[in-house]
Formats: structure tokens, C-alpha cells, sequence
């Protein structure tokens, strides 16, 4: 427990180099539902209503992801009044964050103009002048829910219910560079996998961003285990981890993993927070899972480390005259040979056995010495031989 409580203290954490004022917008809505067409422009006046109860001053406010979700502009000119189009949806955008004077980070989700047979899922950065200046694409991909391993195959069995077209993974780092800071990104589920916060930390993010989108899902629970992983990501980097939903969780998470904000779900809602923008390298951050999975190898290895235990007899002095002297084994090792000697019994005496013959058997049989080994094979095998 002290060396413990030393590791924990001196172990490092970070340090704060700046704060920001952030609104994350949750615009709200039933949950269980699955993207349209008409859908998305109803997702999309959502993210805009809510919006409007962002309060100023204001550096950063941060959009769940894909509520942006249009369709390319027609090329004849006429328009669904029901759609949401691309450049409708950027001149939205690029107004509001004029409007708020903050870098707003929208979740956009679409068909790739140059693969049509292939999604994007992205974060942008827009600064207040209306300039898109980084944008950060989704590297670890849903399987079956962004894309189909083996789709030739699996399309024969549920044509109807897989992805129309496979998403395409980013490549870049985890990050986004921005007038406020160099912001880390983890879209979606990608906060289950600390190798994704991990790779934002370690190009330089200040602050998680972890944009989601859970409204097909029933009732929480996805959206309960994916707030426990965040908590666990703000741990493990030492930073603030900012989550947004379009129907909830939305939630502010402190660098000790502790919830200082949370939405409920399919409400309207902005939480407003400031936040500190941290650098530096916790040792989770600095080495990975390695040492964790030694620990848990050697923790699986514990109860079958050989152990010694023996029981000496001797004598002093002349024939006669001398003292017998024994060195008492351990408590542990009378727990041992006391478990053993009637495991041995049970597997010796019969059930038909009376218990005179019991008692004459146990009497004949001596007290087998301490196992060498304390896992559970040591003790049968010790017993076995015993017979």
C-alpha cells in the first residue's frame, strides 16, 4: 500500500497551460431511430435551435457526431424542401460561429464526392472568420455499423440490414489545430480504445473531444459504458474529456475521471464549462497497456509460484539424553496438509465404509508434507499420489 500510494503521488499527471470556455450542444430527440434523408434536416434544425442557447463570451463549442449529415446540391437547380444540402449546411455553420466569435467543431457525416461507393465520419474546425482549418477523419471504424467485413459474403445473408457503403478510415493524428488550442478527437467509439486518446495526447491535444452519436440505440446502456470509458480516458491522459451526444450522454469530465456535468437523454440541452488545456505525458500515456498486461500475467501466475514449506526433525546430545526438536511448519502449511488429509480421505475411504474402518484407515494414513505448490492442481496432485 506505500508503494503505492508513493507511485501515485509522484507520478506525473500534466500541467495546466491555459482555460477555455466551452458549450457542448446536444440537440435533442427520440432515441432509437436510423439516419433519412428527411431525418437528417430534422437532426440538423435540432443542433441549430439549441445552438441559440449557447451563452457568450464563448471559446470553443463543440457539435456531437454526424448530426451534420446532407446530401451533395443538386445539380438542376430545384430543391427538397425536406433535404439538408451541403452548402446550405456550411453557410449555417460558418454563421453561427461568426455569431458566437468561437471556433465551432461540428460532426459531419456523408458520401465521399470522390468514391461514391464510400462514407466519411469527420470533426471540422471553424474558425469565427468562417475558415474550415483542420479537419480530423474517424480512424477506428464500427464493424457492421461503418463498415462490412467481408460484404460479399455476409450481403447474401442480411442485404437489408448492413451499411449501403463501407465508411472510409482517416489516416491523419488525432487532432485538431485551432486559435484556441490543439484540440484531441475521439469520434464515437473510438474512446473505448485508449490507443486513440493515447495518439491525441501524444501529438499534442489539450483537451478530448469525444463526439458521438448513440441515438439509434434503445434505452442506455451503450451510452452508461461509454461514459465509464471516458472517465477512464481522462485518467489515464490527464485531461478534460468533453463528450456530446445529439440525444444524450453529453457530459464535462474533469482529468481525475470525475463527471462534473451529464445530460439526460433525448433532451435539449447545452452544458457550459471551463476548462483547463493541459500538455505533458502520464505514464499510461507515455508506455501504453504493456505494463498492465504484465501485471495481469503475473497476477494469473501468483497462486502457482512454488513455495517453501518443510517440516525438520533432529536430535541433541547422546543416545538417550537427547531432545527431539521440530520446526513448526506455517499456518499456511497446516491449512495445506490439514486440506489435504481430508481431501485424501475422501478420495480413500469408501461411502459404504463404517467408521471403525475410517478411523482405522485415517490412522494408518500419516499427515502428507506441505505441498511445494499452493494452486488447486498442487493439492490434487498431492492427494492423488498419496493413495
Amino acid at each position: 500500500l506505500f508503494a503505492g500510494g508513493l507511485l501515485a503521488a509522484t507520478a506525473p499527471t500534466g500541467r495546466v497551460v491555459g482555460e477555455l470556455d466551452v458549450a457542448l450542444v446536444q440537440g435533442g430527440g427520440p432515441q432509437r431511430t436510423r439516419a433519412t434523408p428527411t431525418g437528417a434536416a430534422t437532426v440538423f434544425a435540432n443542433q441549430l435551435e439549441a445552438n441559440q442557447q449557447v451563452r457568450t463570451p464563448v471559446d470553443l463549442v463543440v457539435w456531437p457526431e454526424n448530426v451534420v449529415n446532407p446530401v451533395p446540391a443538386p445539380t438542376s437547380g430545384w430543391r427538397h424542401e425536406g433535404r439538408l444540402y451541403t452548402d446550405d449546411a456550411a453557410e449555417a455553420l460558418t454563421a453561427e460561429a461568426a455569431r458566437l466569435d468561437a471556433v465551432l467543431v461540428p460532426g459531419w457525416f456523408h458520401r465521399d464526392a470522390d468514391d461514391p461507393t464510400a462514407n466519411l465520419n469527420y470533426q471540422t474546425a471553424i474558425e469565427p472568420d468562417g475558415s474550415v482549418v483542420d479537419r480530423y477523419d474517424k480512424v477506428r471504424t464500427v464493424p457492421f455499423g461503418e463498415y462490412v467485413p467481408l460484404r460479399s459474403l455476409v450481403e447474401r445473408l442480411a442485404p437489408d440490414m448492413l451499411p449501403a457503403r463501407d465508411l472510409r478510415p482517416g489516416t491523419g493524428p488525432a487532432v485538431l489545430d485551432t486559435s484556441v488550442g490543439r484540440l484531441g478527437v475521439a469520434i464515437s467509439w473510438e474512446v473505448f480504445f485508449e490507443h486513440r486518446t493515447r495518439d491525441a495526447v501524444r501529438n499534442g491535444g489539450e483537451v478530448i473531444l469525444n463526439p458521438t452519436n448513440g441515438a439509434s440505440y434503445w434505452l442506455t446502456q451503450v451510452q452508461t459504458q461509454q461514459m465509464a470509458a471516458s472517465r477512464l480516458r481522462a485518467l489515464e491522459t490527464g485531461r478534460w474529456v468533453l463528450q456530446v451526444a445529439p440525444t444524450g450522454f453529453s457530459a464535462v469530465i474533469d482529468p481525475l475521471g470525475r463527471v462534473l456535468q451529464r445530460t439526460g437523454v433525448g433532451e435539449q440541452a447545452v452544458l457550459h464549462h471551463r476548462v483547463e488545456r493541459r500538455q505533458g505525458l502520464t505514464w499510461a500515456s507515455r508506455m501504453g497497456t504493456w505494463p498492465m498486461a504484465v501485471l495481469s500475467l503475473l497476477a494469473m501466475a501468483g497462486p502457482c509460484i512454488p513455495c517453501r514449506h518443510s517440516v525438520m526433525y533432529g536430535t541433541r546430545g547422546g543416545s538417550g539424553g537427547g531432545s527431539r526438536f521440530q520446526r513448526s511448519p506455517s499456518r499456511a502449511s497446516r491449512a495445506s496438509s490439514e486440506t489435504l488429509g481430508r481431501l485424501q480421505m475422501s478420495l480413500v475411504t469408501p461411502h459404504s465404509a463404517s467408521s471403525r474402518s475410517a478411523a482405522a484407515i485415517t490412522s494408518r494414513s500419516k499427515a502428507p508434507e506441505p505441498s511445494s505448490c499452493t494452486c488447486i492442481g498442487g493439492l490434487a496432485a498431492s492427494a492423488l499420489r498419496s493413495r
